[in-house]
């Protein structure tokens, strides 16, 4: 039976993925990479997957969220007492096993899921100022994301810049999301109505007699 073919990711998560692709093939070669990548995408018989982080969503987002606010999330709700809320909400066969799971769990990779989240929502519904903010913290805490982070970065200031240009400044609870958004679906200016606007670059200058 052919395997099916999986959903396309978000744009972000793409160009994550993308970016640590990249990082690995010129780190170890294409040949290596593949052939781990192979081997490791092997389903493996009989062992179940839990759902775990999904159910953990609404937990993490809230992570990220006092994150963003400059909080510490893990002060404010331990791993221990986020293991203990799940393995009574989702038992599953034994409360005890699920609690120990999800404890590691969260141990290994809380931090992961709420910064790559903090990073999400950085760009899709805070202002687009806080997003410039938490960007240098993000790749120091995300070192293998870094390239990723700080590219995806300059090109969101690429799109402020284009809006700064053609619109104004922009109100400042906009989103860098909403004002990508907009510099794309802003139709292009043609040349004669540009110049009128804004005047040849470096300013026209009078003829000298």
């Amino acid at each position: 039976m052919a395997a099916k073919t999986p959903a396309p990711l978000p744009e972000r998560d793409q160009l994550a993925l993308d970016g640590e692709l990249r990082k690995l093939i010129r780190q170890y070669g294409a040949a290596h990479v593949r052939k781990a990548a192979t081997r490791l995408c092997r389903s493996k018989a009989g062992r179940k997957l839990h759902p775990d982080w999904q159910h953990l969503r609404d937990e993490i987002r809230q992570d990220a969220i006092d994150w963003l606010d400059g909080k510490d999330p893990r002060a404010l709700r331990s791993d221990y007492s986020v293991a203990k809320a799940f393995s009574k909400q989702h038992p599953g066969h034994d409360g005890v096993s699920t609690y120990k799971r999800i404890l590691r769990k969260l141990k290994k990779q809380r931090a992961w899921n709420y910064l790559v989240t903090a990073w999400e929502l950085s760009m899709s519904e805070r202002p687009y100022a806080e997003h410039f903010r938490v960007v240098p913290l993000l790749a120091d805490q995300l070192p293998i994301m870094r390239d990723s982070i700080l590219q995806m970065a300059e090109w969101n200031r690429d799109d402020l810049e284009r809006y700064r240009q053609r619109l104004g400044e922009p109100a400042p609870e906009l989103t860098i999301e909403a004002i990508g958004d907009q510099v794309r679906n802003q139709p292009v200016l043609p040349q004669s109505e540009f110049v009128r606007r804004y005047g040849m670059i470096g300013g026209l200058r009078r003829p000298r007699t």
